[in-house]
């Protein structure tokens, strides 16, 4: 009886901690928000429903729902390679009004105001899948991607083609919503964008330091080829030749200016002979 207890017990208490295992790693999620609408910089949010609820077909909101894909994680997995995410990384670092944790994952609203759009593989942009769609009828533009690994680059370019397209189409600045189920905050993605950035400038210091030291040595190398060639005795050879050739162009333009008459060529004549 003791036994069948105790057996009771264990299974009761792991399929407690199985479901609380579960719960917290299913239902708690991160919503980071951009908020550009004028009508709403100011507002105070305690929870992703707010800006859901507030959200309106004159000032819609787009939702980036991933129900499995880190985006945090994998950011600061490939900080170094940011250039290939270009729009993800500014949305985080620059872009960003409201940070919420929500105690549980997003719940679509039950309204014909939203549009939404179930994503297993990323296999068109995001402007391409709105391109026929009539966006301008929707509160809500929502895409849910559902597979737990996706290709950063191709996340990255399916975000940034949908919100431009919206933009463009729609002629206004549009609120966005990324929700996400991380395990770094963002504290660690910026700590690692910086200290990415510090090794990339003092790499370009000792690229720089390198470049300028090989311009040194180069400078030297051609000093000293320089004065093997440039010998004192070749320098006096020189000038030596330099004065010779000087003292010659004197001695012919003197020679040149000197003036002959021709009375100075006939023969000349004896007077007392000629008087004999």
């Amino acid at each position: 009886m003791a036994g069948k207890l105790q057996f009771l017990v264990f299974l009761l208490t792991h399929i407690v901690s199985v479901v609380f295992a579960k719960s917290a790693t299913t239902t708690n999620s991160t919503s980071y928000i951009s908020i550009r609408s004028k009508d709403k910089v100011d507002y105070r949010l305690s929870s992703s429903l707010d800006i859901i609820n507030t959200a309106t077909v004159e000032q819609p909101l787009v939702v980036f729902e991933f129900d499995k894909f880190r985006v945090i994680d994998s950011m600061t997995s490939k900080v170094e390679k940011m250039n290939q995410f270009q729009f993800l990384s500014q949305f985080f670092e620059n872009h960003l009004t409201n940070v919420l944790d929500d105690e549980s994952a997003l719940d679509r609203p039950d309204s014909n105001d939203v549009a939404y759009f179930k994503i297993k593989n990323i296999e068109q942009s995001g402007s391409a899948m709105l391109y026929d769609f009539p966006v301008e009828d929707y509160a809500i533009i929502w895409f849910k991607f559902q597979k737990k690994d996706y290709d950063l680059t191709e996340v990255n370019d399916f975000i940034e083609s949908a919100s431009i397209f919206l933009e463009e189409y729609l002629n206004i600045n549009i609120d966005m919503l990324i929700n996400t189920k991380d395990t770094t905050p963002l504290e660690n993605f910026d700590e690692a964008v910086e200290s990415n950035q510090e090794n990339k400038d003092h790499h370009d210091e000792n690229n720089m330091q390198g470049s300028n030291s090989n311009k040194t040595n180069h400078g030297e190398k051609q000093d000293d080829s320089l004065s093997k060639i440039w010998t004192e005795g070749l320098i006096m050879c020189l000038l030596v030749t330099f004065l010779l050739l000087a003292i010659l162009v004197v001695a012919m333009s003197w020679i040149m200016s000197i003036e002959i008459s021709y009375s100075a060529l006939d023969k000349p004549t004896n007077p007392i002979k000629k008087n004999q």
